[in-house]
C-alpha cells in the first residue's frame, strides 16, 4: 500500500525561505519547512489560532531566481499545532504562473543553503 508521501503530485524539498501568509486581512510571518510545486508546509507563529483547514490565503515568498517575489493564492489542507505553540499548516497553490513554476523548478534544483 502507498503512503501519503507516496500519492504527492509533486516532489517535496526541504527549502527554508521566509513567508507571509495572510488570513482575513491579518499577515502572518513563518517559514517553510519544505515546498513543492503544488503548495508548501510553512511553520507560523502559535497566535495563528485563526488559520484553519480549508481557509483561503495569500501567500508571499522570495526564492532565486526569481527577481519578483511570488504571490500566490493558496487553500489550508491542514493544520497542526504543537506544545512549542508553532503552527505547522500545509498550503496547496491555487494557480502559479508559468514564470512562478520556472523559478520554482530553478530554486529546487540548486543546493540547499
Amino acid at each position: 500500500m502507498a503512503t501519503p508521501f507516496e500519492l504527492r503530485a509533486h516532489a517535496r524539498y526541504a527549502r527554508k525561505v521566509d513567508v507571509r501568509v495572510t488570513v482575513d486581512g491579518q499577515e502572518l510571518r513563518g517559514r517553510t519547512r519544505d515546498m513543492s510545486l503544488g503548495g508548501m508546509h510553512a511553520e507560523l507563529p502559535g497566535l495563528a489560532a485563526e488559520v484553519k483547514a480549508g481557509s483561503e490565503v495569500q501567500l508571499a515568498f522570495r526564492v532565486q531566481p526569481l527577481r519578483d517575489e511570488v504571490r500566490v493564492p493558496a487553500t489550508v489542507r491542514w493544520v497542526q499545532r504543537d506544545a512549542g505553540g508553532v503552527v505547522g499548516v500545509g498550503l496547496r497553490f491555487a494557480g502559479l504562473g508559468r514564470v512562478q513554476q520556472w523559478g520554482l523548478n530553478k530554486f529546487f534544483t540548486q543546493e540547499p543553503s
